[in-house]
This record gives C-alpha cells, sequence and structure tokens, in this order.
C-alpha cells in the first residue's frame, strides 16, 4: 500500500508544527546530515529532552505519514533519523539542507 505525500493539517495548524519542529530542532539538535535526498540524521546535543522529540515525531508521524522516523542510540550519541519518499525529499530541507546535487 503507497502512503499518499499529504498532510492531513490545515494551513494554519500545519505551519504552527513547522515553527514547532524549528523551535525543537534549534535546541536539541547540534548537528545534522542529509546522507541521501530522502533521509536526514540529527545529533541530538547531549541532554536533550527526547521525550518531547518522540512525542513531535509522533504528531508528525500521524498527519503526514509519509515521514518516518527512528532513534539511533549510541555510547556517546542519539540520533534522529528522518525518512521520507524521494519524491517528498523537499519536506526534509527544514531538517538539514539537501546533499550536494540532490
Amino acid at each position: 500500500m503507497e502512503i499518499p505525500l499529504a498532510c492531513e493539517l490545515d494551513a494554519a495548524a500545519a505551519r504552527a508544527q513547522v515553527d514547532e519542529w524549528s523551535d525543537l530542532l534549534a535546541r536539541s539538535v547540534d548537528g545534522s546530515t542529509r546522507v541521501a535526498p530522502g533521509r536526514a540524521e540529527l545529533r541530538l546535543r547531549q541532554g536533550a529532552d527526547v521525550g518531547e522529540v518522540v512525542a513531535l515525531a509522533q504528531r508528525e508521524a500521524r498527519c503526514c505519514g509519509f515521514f518516518r522516523f527512528r532513534l539511533a542510540i549510541g555510547a556517546d550519541r542519539v540520533t534522529l533519523v528522518v525518512e521520507v519518499p524521494d519524491a517528498a525529499a523537499p519536506a526534509l530541507d527544514g531538517f538539514a539542507p539537501p546533499p550536494p546535487g540532490g
């Protein structure tokens, strides 16, 4: 089953959620890498509120089912991995810059 590349929020709610992401990323991420057009890896700061990150990612996944989120937990770092189909790659631009040539 293919998931539509659409958001179920109205324009005002979508803008508010984008603003939430901007604020959360500014406070919680100390670096990001766009490893592919449809995949971004965001390194969470030491002490970042992972529960807040998870809660917002869950809300995003409910309204925009084409987003996939997962946490990669290492000995010294937690990384939020965000993936979308390549056709929705511009949706990741707010998370991490596009890869060169992408």
